[in-house]
């Protein structure tokens, strides 16, 4: 449970001990961003500006994905097929060719693991010595091993508050005597294998693979400001095949987990239901979706095409009728599911009440109509839409919330101190030797 003395140890004292990184110095000239997602999958190559830090988009391809459910690749053929084509959009307009890529990842149970690290600051007189940034860097790095058990593989690390002697730290320990010292690491974490099949197609395409980034993470930076994120702030990426959570305090991401659960299967909900094809289904959710109404307009009834007409000609075919309030019912049953178990998520981290914080809802999902006002009631905060920004190096086309991914994304391609795990090509567990590091799950 985060208290509010971390949470200035996290405002305070990450300018010291940061964010755990092993980007290299310099990152290509040329470099892309790949977001693979259930929906859709989107490349953009960014080129390094000559005038000023940083880089500028030289080319966007986006295509409909296919091969994949949940997030999850489960047709490598087609994935594969999928991210070639576009791939090669964007480098049709770039006029150049894509080597190394930042991949966003939402497989493989991606979920936030914290770890409490201690380490004995007795030396060998039996004498207390001082804290080290070695021993900081040392509890780091046992807490990433820690969380990279059973076959789970790190993205994410970083410290988000200390103890010396027991006693909450505000600031940085470096320096400071004491007996005892224990840092409380959050990492992201995924399953091994649905990362390395993810891998496998993108290297398939002969791309080469630098660092990955995950998704719900990315889509965070895309659409919050600075600001926003020195505060507390949630945001709730919805997209086709899962939903995406991240929280972020004091600048820092301190919770991150991926739901199974999006878009298409408030598609499929209605699918089922109305006894529909998907393409009708799907353009009834868009249509009518969960906007607040009158009663006489919950009434009123909604012409479609029955699953066994979708393919008959237009004078041939017989309709069927829905209320707006059935289609209400219909869609509202299972974003309510959704949202719970957001709201679950955000009650074990302590932030319900005591550390209540603003949500932002974005993803292609955060489109429906009413979604905004539904999730503000059921999560009990403000609740605003996000659009990416568009501030000269992203384009304006990309500036849409189904964007967020993409957009957020290249934020990691500018900063280092992001804790982005560049040497998770190396498909190698860290191995430390932790001597004397004591580690305990905070929950």
């Amino acid at each position: 449970m985060l208290t509010f003395a971390a949470l200035r140890f996290v405002r305070r004292g990450r300018q010291h001990i940061g964010l755990m990184s092993n980007a290299p110095s310099h990152l290509p000239h040329v470099l892309g961003l790949l977001d693979i997602g259930t929906f859709k999958t989107v490349c953009l190559m960014l080129a390094a500006d000559a005038y000023e830090p940083g880089y500028r988009v030289i080319g966007v391809g986006h295509q409909r994905s296919r091969g994949l459910k949940a997030s999850v690749i489960v047709d490598a053929d087609a994935a594969e097929e999928t991210l070639r084509s576009t791939v090669t959009q964007a480098e049709h307009m770039a006029g150049r060719s894509l080597e190394n890529v930042i991949v966003a990842a939402a497989c493989g149970r991606l979920m936030s693991t914290h770890v409490a690290a201690g380490l004995d600051l007795v030396a060998a007189d039996g004498k207390s010595r001082s804290v080290t940034a070695t021993d900081i860097d040392r509890l780091i790095a046992a807490g990433r091993t820690h969380a990279e058990r059973d076959d789970r593989a790190v993205l994410n690390v970083n410290a988000i508050a200390a103890h010396l002697d027991g006693t909450a730290l505000p600031h940085m320990a470096v320096g400071d005597s004491g007996r005892r010292l224990s840092v409380d690491v959050h990492a992201i974490a995924v399953d091994r294998a649905p990362l390395r099949h993810l891998m496998h197609v993108v290297e398939r395409c002969h791309l080469n693979v630098i660092a990955m980034a995950p998704s719900p993470m990315a889509a965070a930076f895309g659409v919050t400001s600075p600001v926003e994120r020195q505060g507390r702030v949630a945001v709730i990426d919805l997209g086709a095949g899962s939903t995406g959570l991240a929280v972020f305090m004091a600048g820092a991401p301190v919770l991150a987990h991926v739901f199974p659960i999006g878009g298409n299967h408030l598609t499929f909900d209605l699918m089922r239901a109305l006894g529909t094809s998907f393409t009708e289904a799907e353009r009834i959710k868009k249509n009518y979706a969960i906007e607040g109404t009158a009663h006489a307009a919950r009434d009123d009834a909604i012409a479609y095409l029955g699953h066994e007409n979708t393919h008959a000609e237009a004078d041939q075919a017989t309709t069927k009728q829905v209320t707006r309030a059935d289609i209400f019912t219909i869609l509202t049953s299972r974003l309510d599911a959704v949202l719970r178990q957001v709201l679950l998520r955000l009650d074990q981290f302590a932030l319900s009440r005591e550390l209540s914080c603003d949500v932002v809802l974005t993803g292609g999902g955060s489109l429906l109509q009413g979604l905004p006002e539904l999730a503000a009631a059921v999560l009990g905060r403000p609740v605003r839409l996000g659009t990416p920004g568009t501030d000269g190096v992203m384009p304006r086309a990309l500036g849409q919330p189904a964007f967020a991914t993409a957009a957020g994304l290249e934020h990691f391609a500018r900063r280092a101190d992001l804790g982005l795990r560049f040497d998770i090509a190396d498909r190698r567990s860290i191995r430390m030797t932790t001597t004397g590091t004591n580690l305990r799950h905070s929950f």
